[in-house]
């Protein structure tokens, strides 16, 4: 994906559904994304969803702060027409099994709001866990034991993901 659409996309995302999933809007949020982008702490992922009925377009993204041996979900936004469909326990399902591959350790910043019941949830049911908490900010984590497969029925097209370079990139299925 090109820079600047995926700068495009990501903005346009934070802006459609930030709200939902608690992230805090601010001025020069494209350069932050860029700078994020080009970063090589950080992964950036873009989800796109096809089924047999059409294309979804771009459904999601996730934000990966990679520390060492620690990786850190700074951003987890998913669109709400599909969060209904498991869409976002695979994308989380998938950064498991990459941080668990890069034995890595892996945490979750998380905002809890009347919007994001549905994101805390695909976090719980993927057996993340609260590590700490002030007011409304948690810090969760996971063991990634028991990562389940991605369903047969799907197909994860990760071709141009480079994890371990902490390189950024589209992830479609």
């Amino acid at each position: 994906m090109p820079l600047i659409e995926g700068l495009a996309l990501g903005s346009a995302l934070i802006i459609a559904i930030g709200a939902q999933n608690a992230f805090v809007l601010r001025q020069g949020l494209a350069d932050e994304l860029h700078e994020f982008i080009q970063s090589s702490d950080h992964i950036f992922l873009v989800a796109g969803l096809d089924d047999r009925y059409g294309p979804y377009g771009k459904i999601g993204l996730a934000l990966i702060e990679v520390r060492d041996s620690n990786w850190k979900i700074k951003l987890l936004l998913m669109s709400c027409r599909v969060m209904a469909r498991g869409v976002g326990n695979i994308l989380v399902n998938f950064i498991r099994q990459k941080a668990k591959e890069a034995k890595a350790s892996l945490f979750a910043d998380f905002i809890e709001t009347d919007r994001n019941r549905m994101m805390y949830m695909t976090y719980k049911f993927n057996q993340f866990y609260e590590t700490s908490r002030d007011g409304k900010s948690l810090i969760l984590a996971n063991d990634l034991s028991a990562i389940p497969p991605v369903p047969e029925y799907i197909e994860l097209n990760t071709d141009d993901l480079d994890f371990l370079h902490g390189q950024s990139g589209g992830l479609a299925g």
